[in-house]
């Protein structure tokens, strides 16, 4: 990965997020991954895709209560080994 790429916009090979074209790119440990998620009023929804594990994240909420907020963090430190 270099410098200044869409993966590592800052330049710093240890921290990511970024927006680019609307997918959200992120690090967690040492998995990149880009996806894209949304809340409105008892809707929440994260579809997040890790290349190097091939592995999608999908996941549907129905709830304003905070449940998919900590489920869909949980699940992706899971996925990247962070837990």
């Amino acid at each position: 990965m270099k410098a200044g790429s869409p993966w590592n916009p800052g330049g710093s090979r240890n921290t990511l997020h970024a927006t680019l074209y609307g997918f959200t790119l992120e690090r967690h440990g040492n998995a990149d991954s880009y996806g894209h998620g949304g809340i409105a009023r008892g809707v929440n929804s994260e579809i997040r895709f890790f290349p190097s594990l091939d592995t999608t994240l999908i996941v549907f909420s129905n709830q304003d209560n905070g449940a998919y907020d900590d489920l869909r963090k949980n699940a992706v430190r899971v996925i990247a080994g962070e837990r």
